[in-house]
C-alpha cells in the first residue's frame, strides 16, 4: 500500500481581476504546483508550476497584488495575482516562514536549516 502525504498551504486573496472574486492559492507537496481556486464556485481556475519541491510557506503583500511562495528548493517565487505569472525569483534558503512588511519594502525569511532570519529589501 502506498501512502501519499499532501501538504496544503492555503492563502485567501482577492485577485485584482475584472471580476475581483476571492481566490485561494493551494500549494501541493506532490506535484510542484499551485492551484488557484475561485471561492464562490469552488472551481480550479488556474494551475501553475511554482518550483521543484514542496511549498512550505506563503506570504501575501498587503495590497494583495503579490504572493510569495517559499519552499525546500532554495528560492522564493513571487507571483502577480492579477495574472498568476511568476514575476520574480529570489535566491534564498530552505524556507520555513515568510512575512512581508506593510509597506512592502522588506521580506522576512525564516530558515531552520541555517537557523537564521534573513531580511530581504524589496
Amino acid at each position: 500500500m502506498r501512502i501519499f502525504l499532501l501538504t496544503l498551504i492555503l492563502v485567501i486573496v482577492t485577485a485584482f481581476s475584472a471580476s475581483a472574486q476571492p481566490v485561494v492559492y493551494v500549494g501541493s507537496n506532490n506535484n510542484n504546483t499551485v492551484s488557484v481556486i475561485d471561492v464562490p464556485t469552488n472551481q480550479i481556475v488556474d494551475t501553475f508550476i511554482i518550483f521543484e519541491g514542496s511549498v512550505s510557506d506563503v506570504a501575501v503583500s498587503p495590497d494583495q497584488s503579490m504572493v510569495f511562495f517559499g519552499g525546500f528548493s532554495d528560492f522564493i517565487n513571487v507571483v502577480d495575482t492579477s495574472n498568476n505569472d511568476i514575476i520574480a525569483t529570489v535566491d534564498g534558503c530552505l524556507v520555513n516562514g515568510l512575512d512581508i512588511t506593510p509597506d512592502v519594502t522588506r521580506l522576512f525569511i525564516v530558515s531552520s536549516n541555517t537557523d537564521t532570519l534573513k531580511v530581504l529589501r524589496l
